[in-house]
């Protein structure tokens, strides 16, 4: 399914900063709910807030800095080519930077990478699709001597219109040592995901990925594409089966915007 969409307790929700590496996609901007949201040049920031002491490597892990997950309720329309379930199975890494040495390189490498996307909760009485990412989400991973904790800061739309969408997203990654618990590197990711149709139920998604270390310097940088392919048509999901009622939350969405007349 789609990651979730929020500004987390960690910082101020990131403001892209014009600079290279851009991820670009053009557009004049709309307030109006019935329209796709549109937003001008897309591009990676420049640098990010440093992340608090207690997550810099040297510092015992503690698992309350984790910040607890956030619940939202950010709608946001978008195209029927955009809408429904997409597999992928393999990507091509096309460009790659690291900021430290300068070294750059074009290496072409395509590598086996099985994903799965979901896009699309709800559907409005004009018979147009909405998505809705529904909270921050963590995960930890385990290798050998190390465990790998990442938590999802933002993930929100840039641009959605008829011939793309941008998403971005903002990640952070602590890698604490099993015997010690201590922190031994911790670092941010910014990915910028730009989709584009290409025929009937596939998708180009190209995608920049800028990390940042703990200080808030940029790290390094990766760019690649894969192509989508839609696995299942959209349907509406009413609810997750436990405690989301997705459909009255969109309801309330609707009715807090003043746009009562599209509640299904």
């Amino acid at each position: 399914m789609g990651l979730p969409c929020l500004a987390s307790d960690w910082d101020e929700s990131p403001t892209p900063v014009k600079k290279n590496e851009p991820a670009e996609a053009t557009g004049s901007s709309s307030t109006n709910g019935n329209k796709f949201i549109l937003h001008g040049q897309v591009q990676h920031s420049d640098k990010l807030p440093a992340l608090g002491q207690s997550m810099q490597a040297g510092s015992n892990f503690n698992p309350n800095s984790i910040p607890q997950a956030k619940y939202a309720s950010s709608w946001f329309k978008i195209p029927r080519w955009f809408a429904g379930t997409f597999e992928s199975h393999a990507s091509t890494i096309e460009y790659m930077k690291d900021y430290v040495s300068g070294r750059a390189s074009r290496p072409h490498e395509t590598v086996s990478s099985f994903g799965e996307e979901m896009y699309g909760y709800q559907q409005d009485s004009h018979g147009d699709i909405w998505h809705f990412y529904v909270k921050s989400g963590s995960s930890k991973t385990e290798q050998e001597g190390h465990i790998t904790v990442n938590n999802i800061d933002w993930y929100g739309p840039e641009l959605v219109s008829e011939e793309r969408v941008v998403l971005r997203i903002l990640a952070t990654s602590l890698i604490v040592d099993k015997r010690s618990g201590i922190i031994v590197d911790s670092f941010r990711r910014e990915d910028l995901k730009t989709y584009e149709p290409i025929g009937n139920g596939v998708m180009r998604v190209s995608y920049t990925s800028k990390s940042f270390d703990s200080h808030g310097l940029p790290r390094d940088l990766q760019n690649g594409v894969s192509l989508h392919r839609r696995s299942a048509p959209f349907q509406p999901i009413n609810g997750d089966g436990r405690t989301q009622d997705y459909r009255q939350m969109f309801k309330d969405y609707l009715s807090n915007e003043g746009l009562s007349q599209l509640s299904p």
